[in-house]
């Protein structure tokens, strides 16, 4: 919300932005346009505004939450080790498939998000044009609670098939001790 007045156009910013609308989106002149945008230069038709702020409030809560799922993971891998205290083989396969986990939702979505991000906040640091694939793949940020659901699917399944074999052994044990006795 605070940001929001970056994104609003000035009456004299307004023809600009259009211009651009049209030429990235191959409107006709004659079309109605719509658009908001900011600059990274200070601009005096919109009101000397520029992005930098939103930037720095943007990638300062992006940095401090992946700070804080590393912070947490790290606490966590504190806290299974356990200092003088023996632990079966079971438990301590347990505790890193838990943390491998733990690991993988927080981080697979760094990665599936943070290369649209960089390349967004990249092209907005140089200046660059962004046409239209880079504002498609910023789209891809929204694909990050689907990677955690796929994350979390192929956890469940790898333990599925885990059950289901030692299911089968033991079924087969039970088959041979019945069998001799």
């Amino acid at each position: 919300q605070p940001f929001s007045a970056t994104f609003l156009n000035e009456k004299t910013w307004t023809p600009y932005v259009q211009a651009a609308v049209r030429e990235v989106q191959g409107i006709a002149a004659d079309e109605p346009v719509y658009g908001y945008a900011a600059s990274t230069k200070v601009v005096p038709e919109n009101n000397n505004r520029t992005i930098w702020p939103f930037v720095a409030v943007a990638m300062g809560s992006y940095v401090w939450s992946y700070g804080a799922i590393a912070v947490a993971t790290g606490l966590i891998l504190r806290a299974l080790r356990t200092d003088g205290v023996r632990l079966t083989k079971k438990t301590l396969a347990l505790q890193r498939r838990f943390l491998r986990m733990l690991m993988l939702q927080g981080f697979v979505p760094l990665l599936v998000c943070g290369f649209p991000v960089a390349l967004f906040f990249g092209n907005i640091i140089a200046g660059t044009s962004m046409d239209r694939s880079t504002i498609i793949m910023t789209c891809s940020i929204f694909a990050a609670p689907t990677v955690q659901a796929l994350v979390s699917l192929s956890f469940v399944r790898r333990m599925k098939r885990r059950d289901d074999i030692s299911e089968h052994s033991s079924d087969k044990n039970k088959r041979v001790s019945s069998n001799t006795a």
